[in-house]
């Protein structure tokens, strides 16, 4: 974690990792904050999987989604969660029953799990860098 005042050159550092990244052809995935978007729950992860999408070709929101669901396998049990992912990637996934029901820590549990899930399968043993 780097936490600094402004203008001390978080963001230069941040540049020069991307850039030996790169160099060491690392994947790089980043994701940034907002002042005016601070209050909206895991804005910073959007970036990252907007990117992931971008790169998978998935530029549609039924390409998106299908991506999504491909990723997250056949089981119906991770399925019917799929929608809390609506909170990290405007997909638009209706709800449903069990996702309905969750409670707000359920639903946060199961937004970072399913997220982890996703990131896995797209990083699949490459190296990577994540940088939020």
């Amino acid at each position: 974690m780097i936490e600094a005042e402004a203008g001390m050159g978080k963001s230069r550092m941040i540049d020069e990792l991307h850039r030996q990244a790169d160099a060491m052809r690392v994947l790089t995935l980043a994701g940034t904050g907002d002042a005016v978007e601070q209050i909206t729950p895991y804005y910073a992860w959007r970036k990252v999987f907007l990117h992931i999408l971008e790169q998978e070709g998935a530029h549609e929101s039924d390409a998106q989604r299908d991506w999504v669901l491909n990723r997250l396998g056949p089981n119906p049990a991770i399925r019917d969660r799929a929608p809390v992912l609506n909170a990290v990637m405007p997909m638009e996934l209706p709800e449903t029953d069990v996702s309905l029901q969750m409670t707000a820590q359920v639903r946060a549990e199961t937004i970072r799990a399913l997220c982890i899930q996703l990131l896995n399968s797209f990083i699949a043993g490459v190296p990577a860098a994540l940088m939020v």
